[in-house]
């Protein structure tokens, strides 16, 4: 069942919780077109730093990108663009990329 048009903090963690769940996944950042912080979970302070950067100016950068994999700082990050902004999903080198899309698809197809 699709979530709201503005869902809750509590309706995004559980949107969310499978993706979490997930082995050596350590956080998600769920970014507006603008780059503005929708929804964010982490283990422990893990992404503290997350909200000191430009998130607008890197959304504005990457408006022909659907996905892509990159490095912040020790960690890999799966980027998925998705219909209301940007998803980022923190992993550590164990985390099995492919269960981290597919869970990360079936999320934002319950976002509508």
């Amino acid at each position: 069942m699709p979530v709201t048009q503005n869902p809750t903090q509590e309706a995004l963690a559980s949107v969310f919780k499978d993706v979490l769940a997930l082995d050596d996944v350590k956080g998600l950042l769920w970014l507006s077109t603008e780059g503005e912080i929708l929804f964010r979970q982490a283990q422990d302070n893990h992404m503290a730093q997350v909200e000191k950067e430009d998130w607008g100016a890197i959304g504005r950068s990457l408006t022909r990108v659907t996905e892509v994999e990159f490095f912040y700082a020790s960690d890999r990050v799966y980027l998925r663009k998705a219909s209301r902004g940007f998803l980022l999903i923190w992993m550590g080198g164990m985390a099995m990329a492919d269960m981290v899309k597919l869970n990360v698809e079936v999320a934002l197809g319950s976002l509508g």
